[in-house]
């Protein structure tokens, strides 16, 4: 995709992309709200002419119905401004407007002279209300500058999963759905990666990748990884002297390797200096995007502090930076691989503080920003809470959540959290608690 994204760059094509997080299930659209704030972001270093124009364009889509969309992203005021109130409206009502409007908008912001890419990662946890906006985007009959390329792991998706149910009901409206499918790589390819990597083609060689390919079954990822920490050990290693890589396949052979990845990762990321580590591990809690300041506030440092605790992840590629504030893990396996180094026990307090943390230290235009995401750190959390007041306002919270996600029409998300805020509730909450009690 991101080969595909280079032969785009410098012309006038519009790329967006999002992530779905198999820790943030109760995020309502949570990849397509990432994709649709890239774009934003890119349309804010347009200028101030073009800009304007842009405004017209999205103001006239979206009508007087655009709070409903400056509601799930935030950062399209910044481009038409704020909206005034629009009417509730309830079940299929509201889901249609939604759906309607999102559709209005990428027809505002695409053109021929300017197609739009959306690139949605892990389809897999998506949840059920991004697949239905999935389907209503990819079926819009008036949607003729729009591609979408979605990647999953089919070893997840079998016939019965939401995603491939979805992708079947597309294809039946007539929607074009090509699939391609990504296999491991072949023993001649791995022995050509590892040729190209040392600049080597001596007889023995074919041995050393033969073993490699047995050890990582030809998997891209693993195998990066898995020559990585033959060099960290010293069993594949540069000699000086004669100028030449060498390999000790007999202690490669007796290597332990597991077969998963993230084990061998986490092997690796528990030797790291432990300012790194607990940064990481913090990191790795927020989600596969996070911000400096929000891991400053789970760290419990400041901004420098964070900054010199994720250089080393930084220089090895396993994070990289999206902009000055904003970071992403490089692979999903990274993010899992520092959470498995997290104690079961401790995952709980970890996810409880940075709830707390962000709800006490974020301003009240940012907690509604961030609502879903404290409520659902908050919410994991929730079993360590035995004050009584502390509950009531874990509940209240959940409250605001399940409104917002009915007004954003993801009302699986909505019920859900109603329940976990009525769990919360202590006996006699229909007395001491009357009007909370009833709304939930």
């Amino acid at each position: 995709v991101y080969e595909a994204y280079k032969k785009w760059a410098g012309k006038s094509v519009y790329f967006a992309e999002g992530k779905f997080d198999q820790y943030e299930r109760s995020i309502p659209y949570f990849a397509f709200i990432q994709a649709f704030k890239s774009l934003i972001d890119h349309f804010l270093t347009f200028s101030d002419h073009k800009l304007i124009e842009l405004k017209q364009l999205i103001l006239e889509a979206l009508g007087t119905e655009g709070k409903v969309l400056t509601e799930i992203v935030p950062q399209l005021k910044l481009i038409i401004g704020e909206q005034d109130p629009v009417p509730e409206l309830r079940g299929v009502e509201s889901q249609n407007r939604f759906r309607y409007l999102i559709r209005r908008f990428i027809n505002a912001v695409s053109s021929e002279d300017s197609p739009l890419v959306f690139f949605i990662d892990d389809l897999q946890w998506a949840d059920s209300p991004s697949l239905e906006l999935l389907k209503t985007i990819l079926t819009d009959p008036n949607g003729k500058y729009l591609l979408c390329i979605g990647a999953f792991r089919s070893n997840e998706v079998r016939d019965s999963h939401p995603l491939q149910i979805k992708l079947n009901e597309i294809k039946k409206i007539g929607t074009a759905v090509e699939k391609i499918n990504l296999g491991n790589l072949s023993l001649e390819h791995v022995d050509d990666l590892i040729k190209e990597s040392i600049q080597l083609n001596q007889e023995n060689l074919l041995d050393f990748s033969q073993l490699v390919y047995k050890k990582t079954q030809g998997n891209p990822f693993y195998l990066i990884e898995f020559l990585k920490s033959l060099y960290d050990e010293s069993l594949l290693s540069f000699d000086s002297k004669t100028g030449v890589w060498k390999w000790d396949l007999g202690q490669i052979q007796l290597k332990n390797v597991t077969s998963n990845v993230v084990d061998l990762l986490a092997d690796k990321f528990k030797n790291y200096a432990p300012d790194t580590l607990l940064c990481m591990k913090k990191a790795a809690c927020i989600g596969a995007f996070f911000d400096i300041e929000t891991l400053a506030i789970a760290c419990k440092k400041d901004k420098k502090w964070v900054n010199g605790a994720i250089q080393q992840c930084l220089s090895e590629n396993i994070v990289f930076k999206i902009n000055n504030e904003e970071y992403k893990f490089s692979h999903d396996k990274f993010q899992q691989s520092f959470y498995s180094l997290i104690d079961k026990k401790d995952r709980i307090i970890y996810h409880y503080e940075l709830g707390r943390l962000l709800l006490e230290q974020r301003q009240h235009e940012q907690i509604e920003i961030q609502l879903f995401d404290i409520v659902n750190h908050y919410n994991i959390g929730g079993a360590l809470i035995t004050d009584h007041k502390e509950k009531i306002k874990l509940a209240t919270l959940n409250l605001r959540a399940s409104n917002k996600a009915k007004i954003n029409s993801a009302f699986d998300v909505g019920y859900n959290l109603a329940k976990k805020g009525i769990e919360l509730l202590p006996i006699g909450s229909w007395d001491e608690n009357y009007s909370l009690t009833l709304n939930l």
